[in-house]
């Protein structure tokens, strides 16, 4: 037992949140498009993380599908049960040890050995299950997680059309080994107890071999990756027209800070960015994530009247009404962002968030501050840098949410991934 948690949680490192798309249809209007009604009912099955953020996005697919009249399964765990039915699925535990009662992971590095041993230990679990599954019940369409190796690799065994989910940014298997700090390197792959090769795990996380691809920017974020043609490329994910925060960047400012829901025991820098901002004018709302222990341990700072620490808020709504996000960069993070066009210092938790950092910097949106030295002296460096140049992230960033905002809406993303007749 004590290993299986132990691998889950190493699991957990690599996570902390499409059909085939024509390449202009960010620009098209397409997404603007309402789709027609199904024209017959199709079983999708989904099968997920335990990870909210890689929950999340998928749900307003789910809820679109179902509208649509198609039959939706979802896989996971019994914490996300009630989200996934309310979105109108029938939820179905995995029902494995190494997922049960998964936790905020307080590390800051990726270790994709444990996290091929970590995966193969939940597939080797819940694989009788999906098995059992597929036996009695027919399956048009399996949507899974890019983590989900297990969803890749069933639909392969028995020629089921799949989709994956990439709810972090698109790479090549290459480009996913150096994001890793710690790799495989006397290790045999094949050996008789792993279920799937290292390299398999790899080219999954990568969403190779899927019939379609659902990403949740728009091509203009991920403009390296507009030859692939079987991207689905889901950014308008509220379904809106226009979205962004009213607020300007003033004293007055409010200012939001949240490293999410899975690497979010950072309290050493949170404590710092606490006693940063009580000495300014700034109106500040601390988010934990859900994360109790960090919670309690931040209520015992006495933090002044100015800052507002909660264990969980609504992310949406306190983006628009806030001038600066304070983020570890997990892609959900940065998407809202986006969508409320809010500037952001970054403070990247792991590889995968500092990759997703650089990548928000370089086009513009944002500030990287590198969180093995969140000083004083950084935060307000950090600070001094925003205020400069508020105006002109603001700018970048309102310019990119016009291009999610044109791409497909969840109604047009679930009328792409049906199969064809």
């Amino acid at each position: 037992m004590k290993r299986n948690f132990i691998l889950f949680a190493n699991f957990l490192l690599v996570l902390s949140f499409f059909l085939i798309a024509p390449a202009d249809a960010a620009s098209s209007g397409v997404a603007a498009q309402k789709p027609p009604p199904a024209q017959r009912s199709l079983h999708y099955v989904f099968m997920g993380v335990p990870c909210y953020g890689h929950i999340k996005p998928t749900l307003e697919i789910v809820d679109a599908l179902t509208k649509r009249g198609h039959r939706v399964t979802y896989f996971n765990v019994p914490k996300f049960k009630n989200k996934i039915e309310e979105a109108g699925a029938t939820f179905v535990d995995y029902n494995t040890i190494s997922f049960r009662n998964p936790q905020p992971v307080n590390a800051k590095s990726m270790d994709l050995l444990w996290t091929y041993q970590g995966l193969n230990t939940v597939m080797r679990e819940l694989w009788p299950t999906l098995l059992e599954f597929q036996k009695y019940n027919h399956i048009d369409v399996i949507v899974y997680d890019q983590f989900a190796v297990w969803g890749k690799l069933l639909a392969r065994q028995h020629n089921i059309p799949s989709v994956c989910s990439s709810s972090m940014l698109l790479r090549t298997p290459e480009e996913w080994g150096m994001l890793a700090t710690k790799i495989p390197s006397h290790f045999s792959y094949q050996e008789m107890f792993n279920c799937f090769s290292y390299q398999e795990m790899l080219n999954c996380f990568s969403c190779l071999e899927a019939d379609k691809v659902l990403a949740y920017t728009s091509a203009d974020f991920q403009p390296e990756i507009k030859e692939r043609n079987n991207i689905v490329f889901f950014g308008n994910r509220l379904n809106k027209k226009t979205a962004s925060s009213p607020q300007m960047f003033d004293q007055n400012a409010l200012v939001y800070i949240s490293f999410g829901t899975e690497y979010n025991c950072d309290v050493a820098t949170l404590g710092t960015l606490i006693d940063f901002f009580k000495n300014t004018p700034h109106q500040v709302i601390i988010s934990t994530g859900g994360n109790e222990d960090v919670y309690n341990i931040l209520l015992k700072k006495n933090a002044p009247k100015n800052i507002h620490i909660h264990k969980w808020v609504d992310q949406k709504d306190v983006l628009s009404k806030a001038s600066l996000f304070i983020t570890h960069a997990g892609m959900n993070s940065v998407y809202e962002a986006i969508n409320w066009s809010v500037p952001m210092i970054m403070i990247p938790q792991m590889e995968e968030q500092r990759f997703n950092a650089h990548k928000v910097r370089k086009l513009g949106l944002g500030y990287v501050l590198d969180s093995k030295d969140p000083s004083q002296e950084n935060i307000k460096e950090a600070m001094e840098t925003i205020t400069q140049n508020w105006q002109k992230y603001r700018d970048a960033s309102s310019h990119l949410n016009k291009t999610f905002l044109n791409s497909f809406n969840a109604e047009a993303a679930s009328h792409a991934i049906e199969v064809d007749e």
